[in-house]
């Protein structure tokens, strides 16, 4: 099939080629290479080596398990020599058959037996290590001592390997890097699971004197770190006062995680300030670190583009607020600002928190406030409307902005970034009709002397947007047709595509089809695509592709089957061969229109595949029972098998059932969706409780209205929290809290909305309503939540709010009391903790809901994440990481990470018997893009670009392909750091 794109005649470009040449397959980088390396095998057919080596390899992922110990190692082994043999042009010819990666020592541990065949490896390894050159000995032993499971020998072993740098002097500088710093990474991580205090300590003093070797101690800079583990308590204070006192005069970064060793580090630092060769800089975290800050600043002077100080800077300029020395705060601030390359931003989300959670919000507003009436110019608007919105301050913030527009002689740029803020704070408290009349002013300005062309045109396009926002929540429609045509007019001022623009036009695209108005939609669309292909294909191939996926998604929305498919049958800017290789939604949109069409087999084939590898989308199980089938209830068992976490299987499983009049079963089913997730947090406006409604049709059937008509106001209320959700994004803030608050009347139980309610109550500064709605959230989140609870919009940073965290801390306290056998109590406190920033009792906490529940995932999941700064035991850790494995195998929920795994036998065994538990899932392509297809295969014949030839290229045949557990083996540090200076001793990255 030709490519084809219809657009190419309205411009006289030649699109085909322009977005062809963007991308080829692997195939054709095989023959590339084979040309380029003079190597005419794979070129000619003829039997490529490093292909049967891959397939070999591939084999014996298979086979090892049923082999004897010793013939397993034995041919993994010669797996090993096989690769030693080849060429790095070689191994990157074996991509064909390796999923289109270059064959590498990570492909070959994969294929790494069970642990009973190591010691056979590991002395085979040492075996060939002997006649090896010195570089190539130290990292093949080293290897095998990481297999070997000896840490004090994995500690000596790095050592050699280090000392061939120093014995070689051969001027192999990459592998000189690697074998210094991966080697120090190595010795992190066996340390670390060795968990041997004198190991630590002694590892530590060894780094420590050779940062005072005069190789180091001269150096003029130093990018070396060294990291300060807790020596208070390994040495004892006196000692460990020493140490410190001769760290912090070396030209090294210093970096401790301990909140007692940070300050021990502060007070060397402070006392040795004559001393320091380097400032440090990242010690100053604090307000109570200004005098060291002002120590270092006074011994080091401002070199230019000192960017490792800039987080200093903001909190030295933090600090001299918060302790009310503001004339030097505006001193520092203007000094900074008058310096161009420092106009960073000085103040931030985490500032303004961290300001808000210490009571100081104010006062820092007020700084704000003095600098800006002194000088409107400086970037600090932004700041001080979202700190006001914060501290639920926006009125003081009409006041005060009122009082600056009034000023005289105020210069362009800066009434216009005095406007736009005042324009959010008039909607933010319900002054609608003045924010409507300011805006439409802005957008019918004269924007010739207001700055650069594209700025300015790019902020009346979201002006433009904005108003057509308000427009249609308000239901005017001459605000929208206004707003419409602001918009369109500064789409055609922006000739560049850039991220923002791109951004703006979904926006403009997304309220268009919020209005109906799909015509003017694809007018968009259609001219932006134009637009982005007059420009280089490379530089704008991903938004490209997002303008065709944003097409389709149009033609679905339009009931425009026809157009969905031509677009994937002609366009050659996919970049994949097949339909599997495009991520949501556009496989379900494909099944969606050749339904429509007619052709049912193929639809169903591709909405089988969706609903196996994205069992979260209802789209795909509406779309399966609407084609229907015998074989849909045990694919509907199936996928629910395979992740007993996802509700959604089950919620469709009760939709049938009900469809076929089997009540009861249909009742039993959809409870036990909502016991999965009883919130449904994690679904889109429409979707939420959708398990809620299936129950409400439930009980109706059976003849319970009263129940019905309970579930339905439940639902009832949370769409319309819902639709405040769209107010308050269109910055209608005070409208949005008084349709939470409508929706409350209608299911008063819904804990987040009490929770929404909170915090824009909060952001009002209705700050005693904020309290009671947040303590009432808290009450109800236990029955909220399920083993994986999924936070709505809005919910999220609860936590986060310092007013939220005196309540939860009041709330979960008494429940721990009231409801000891709760899970949920117990991991809603700990959850808490962990936002308090105290992992120690977190940890506790999170230990005492798995007690009460051993199948509750995310307890699971954030006891790992508080276990190493909980102080657990490594073989403690182990089992949390393997439990999470085991429940969540998929890693749909959580992280699988393996990264601090202790004993790597144990953890291969595991992992190979994860591996072979997992079901086998229907993979393969479905429906090809013949177009793209073509290009591609075209490109691949005649390219001569040398540039990277798989950007923006998936070669995995399913998106939603999770790693395997082989794979993740690999990111283990000791695997890691160990195969990657093997693999830079052989010369082969």
């Amino acid at each position: 099939m030709k490519p084809y794109f219809p657009f190419s005649l309205a411009v006289g470009i030649t699109l085909s080629p322009l977005l062809a040449a963007e991308f080829q397959g692997a195939e054709s980088i095989l023959k590339q290479v084979a040309e380029m390396s003079g190597n005419k095998a794979a070129a000619t057919g003829e039997t490529n080596p490093a292909i049967d080596l891959a397939k070999k390899i591939k084999a014996l992922e298979t086979a090892a398990a049923t082999l004897s110990p010793d013939e397993a190692a034995l041919q993994w082994l010669d797996c090993f020599d096989a690769y030693r043999r080849m060429s790095s042009e070689m191994l990157e010819m074996a991509a064909p058959a390796n999923e289109g990666k270059a064959l590498s020592l990570k492909t070959l541990v994969t294929a790494l037996p069970p642990s009973a065949a190591w010691d056979k490896i590991v002395a085979g390894m040492e075996t060939r290590a002997a006649t090896e050159p010195e570089k190539i000995k130290s990292t093949l032993h080293l290897f095998a001592t990481i297999l070997g499971n000896d840490n004090p020998a994995r500690l000596k072993a790095i050592d050699a390997v280090q000392a061939t740098v120093t014995k070689s002097n051969s001027g192999d500088s990459s592998f000189n890097y690697y074998a210094n710093n991966y080697g120090e990474q190595l010795r992190d991580a066996v340390v670390s699971i060795g968990a041997d205090p004198k190991q630590t300590l002694e590892t530590f003093e060894k780094r420590l004197k050779a940062a005072e070797s005069p190789s180091k101690r001269n150096e003029s800079s130093s990018d070396t770190t060294l990291v300060i583990p807790d020596l208070v308590k390994l040495a004892g204070a006196e000692k460990a006062a020493q140490l410190l006192d001769r760290a912090v005069v070396l030209n090294v970064n210093l970096d401790t995680h301990d909140e007692q060793m940070h300050k021990a580090c502060v007070e060397a630092t402070t006392r040795n300030i004559s001393r320091l060769k380097k400032p440090q800089w990242d010690l100053v975290q604090g307000y109570e670190e200004l005098p060291l800050y002002e120590a270092m600043a006074k011994r080091f002077p401002r070199a230019k583009d000192d960017y490792t100080r800039r987080d200093a800077d903001r909190v030295y300029l933090i600090g001299l607020i918060a302790s009310g020395r503001t004339k030097e705060a505006d001193e520092f601030l203007t000094e900074r600002l008058s310096d161009s390359e420092s106009r960073f931003e000085f103040f931030n989300d985490h500032t303004f928190e961290r300001m808000n959670r210490d009571g100081l919000g104010k006062k820092l507003i007020s700084f704000l406030e003095v600098s800006l009436t002194r000088n409107p110019a400086l970037p600090l608007w932004e700041g001080l409307s979202s700190l006001s919105l914060l501290e639920g301050q926006s009125a003081s913030l009409l006041t005060f902005l009122e009082k600056m527009l009034a000023k005289p002689g105020l210069e362009p740029s800066n009434v216009a970034e005095l406007r736009s803020t005042y324009l959010k704070a008039l909607l933010a408290v319900g002054r609608i009709d003045e924010a409507i009349a300011l805006l439409k002013t802005e957008l019918h300005a004269d924007t010739k002397n207001a700055g650069d062309t594209d700025e300015a045109a790019g902020t009346r396009l979201g002006q433009g947007i904005q108003l057509m926002k308000i427009g249609r929540l308000l239901k005017k429609p001459e605000l929208i047709d206004e707003g419409m045509a602001a918009a369109k007019d500064s789409l055609q001022k922006l000739p560049k595509r850039d991220y923002e623009t791109s951004s703006a036009v979904g926006e403009l695209t997304d309220e268009l089809i919020a209005l109906d108005r799909g015509a003017e939609a694809e007018g968009i669309l259609s001219s932006n695509l134009l637009t982005l292909v007059q420009f280089k294909a490379r530089e704008h191939s991903y938004e490209i592709k997002e303008t065709l996926t944003a097409l389709v998604s149009l033609y679905d929305k339009t009931k425009r089957p026809e157009d969905v498919l031509f677009l994937l049958d002609h366009s050659p800017a996919w970049a994949v061969s097949d339909l599997t290789q495009l991520s949501a939604p556009l496989p379900v949109i494909a099944a969606r229109a050749l339904t429509a069409v007619g052709r049912n087999e193929e639809a169903g084939k591709i909405v089988r595949r969706v609903v196996q590898d994205n069992p979260g989308d209802d789209s795909g199980y509406e779309l399966l029972l609407k084609l229907g089938g015998d074989d849909i209830p045990a694919l509907l068992d199936n996928t629910y098998s395979y992740d007993r976490f996802e509700e959604r299987p089950l919620i469709w499983k009760a939709r049938l059932q009900l469809d076929q009049g089997k009540t009861e079963e249909a009742e039993k089913t959809i409870r036990a969706a909502i016991a999965v997730d009883p919130s449904d947090g994690e679904q889109g406006k429409g979707d939420r409780l959708r398990a809620y409604s299936v129950l409400a049709n439930v009980l109706e059937k059976k003849g319970d209205t009263d129940q019905s008509a309970s579930v339905r106001k439940a639902v009832k209320a949370i769409r319309l929290s819902e639709d405040a959700d769209d107010w308050y994004a269109a910055g209608l803030l005070s409208r949005a809290v008084a349709m939470y608050e409508e929706s409350l009347g209608y299911f008063s139980d819904a804990y987040c909305i009490q929770s929404r309610l909170a915090r824009r109550q909060s952001e009002l500064g209705d700050f005693e309503k904020a309290a009671e709605h947040y303590r009432r959230a808290f009450e109800l989140m236990p029955d909220s939540f399920g083993r994986v609870e999924s936070h709505c919009f809005g919910c999220e940073g609860t936590f986060s709010d310092p007013k939220a965290q005196t309540t939860a801390e009041k709330v979960f306290a008494t429940l721990t009391e009231k409801l000891p056998d709760r899970p949920q109590v117990f991991y809603l406190y700990g959850y808490l903790k962990e936002e308090q920033d105290k992992p120690a009792e977190a940890a506790v906490l999170f230990q005492n809901a798995v007690k009460l529940d051993p199948d509750y995932l995310n307890a699971w999941i954030h006891l790992s994440s508080a276990a190493e700064a909980a102080g657990l035991p490594p073989t403690e850790r182990d089992d949390i990481m393997l439990k999470i494995a085991r429940l969540d195998p998929k890693g749909n929920h959580g992280s699988s990470s393996f990264k601090g795994f202790s004993d790597l036998r144990r953890l291969w065994d595991n992992l190979l018997a994860l591996d072979q538990s997992q079901p086998s899932l229907e993979t393969g392509p479905l429906y090809p893009l013949a177009a793209s297809k073509l290009a591609m295969d075209e490109k691949a014949k005649k390219t001569t670009d040398s540039s990277d030839p798989f950007e923006g290229y998936s070669s995995r045949e399913n998106p939603y392909s999770r790693e395997s557990f082989r794979e993740k083996f690999q990111e283990n540090p000791m695997i890691d750091a160990s195969l990657t200076l093997l693999e830079q001793a052989l010369h082969k990255e």
